[in-house]
């Protein structure tokens, strides 16, 4: 019962949260996980060259927000801050991680690694530098990350994942919304993997758009 509370106001907190998206519904976060991770709804970009594999997923506001809150209470001014936070932002999810199909099998961190020296680098540009090879683009726009965050993952994972915010003003996210296409264009230089482009396309429908959120609604 306070599941379905939570899943009622989390959707009428945020279903105006782009007033000029598109919206539907579903009914847990496994159902929006589901739905994000399916190649089909275009959100999910994939790459593979060298024995590595990169993709990049586009992460939903609404879909943040309800990450953050979670399944505690929350405060009407919770809310409103997340929503300021995230209807003026847009968040994707980079992933780096061996190529199984190829047979690799090493963590990424140390793929092509000689001395410690090379794994202090390594460690330093994907905590503080990535956003540095990161440009998202569209049409006359280029866009620098504002915020860049590598997942933690304790040594449990072979792959990485950083997390890369853009924060557009007013008019860029207007030219966002109008945008055919938008190019996540990152430039490797950690594994030699040289200029890589993700390109999501902003007018399928009804698969994919980057305005295109589902809402929870149980």
């Amino acid at each position: 019962m306070a599941q379905r509370i939570i899943y009622y106001s989390l959707f009428f907190g945020i279903s105006f949260l782009l007033t000029s998206c598109k919206t539907s519904h579903v009914n847990s976060v496994e159902e929006y996980n589901k739905w994000m991770n399916d190649p089909e709804n275009g959100l999910v970009k994939t790459k593979k060259i060298k024995g590595l594999t990169v993709s990049v997923k586009y992460l939903p506001a609404a879909y943040l927000i309800y990450k953050e809150l979670g399944e505690t209470d929350y405060s009407e001014k919770d809310r409103d801050s997340l929503k300021k936070a995230y209807e003026r932002s847009l968040t994707f999810l980079m992933t780096i991680a061996p190529d199984k199909e190829k047979g690799n099998k090493n963590d990424i961190m140390l793929e092509g690694i000689v001395n410690y020296k090379d794994y202090s680098e390594r460690l330093l540009t994907l905590n503080f530098e990535l956003d540095k090879n990161v440009t998202l683009k569209s049409d006359n726009l280029e866009l620098k990350p504002v915020l860049s965050a590598l997942e933690n993952t304790y040594g449990l994972s072979k792959s990485r994942s950083i997390t890369f915010v853009f924060a557009p003003d007013i008019k860029e996210m207007e030219m966002l919304k109008n945008a055919k296409t938008l190019d996540f264009v990152y430039i490797d230089e950690l594994f030699q993997l040289g200029i890589l482009h993700f390109n999501f396309n902003n007018e399928k429908q009804p698969s994919f758009s980057l305005f295109y959120s589902y809402t929870l609604l149980a």
